[in-house]
């Protein structure tokens, strides 16, 4: 196998993932760290479907974070109104 047809481990089941999830620190966590749809059980098909929504949505989270973040001063500078 190459390096491009690299597949992540798949979970062996529901309570695996539940594992790891909670290993990682919960939920918002283990999608931080890493752990993609490709990585659910193989055949989980309900599983897999709510994981991708759960990335599609923190990925948008951690977009718009990043604009909040970006209009906020550093913490202990002074506080402008850029507005």
């Amino acid at each position: 196998m190459s390096e491009g047809d690299y597949q992540p481990e798949r979970f062996e089941s529901r309570a695996a993932l539940a594992a790891k999830i909670d290993w990682e620190g919960g939920i918002h966590e283990a999608v931080d760290y890493g752990i993609t749809v490709d990585m659910m059980p193989e055949g989980d098909d309900v599983l897999a479907e709510a994981w991708r929504e759960l990335a599609s949505a923190y990925a948008q989270f951690d977009a718009a974070a990043s604009v909040v973040s970006g209009l906020l001063p550093e913490p202990g500078s002074e506080d402008g109104d850029d507005a």
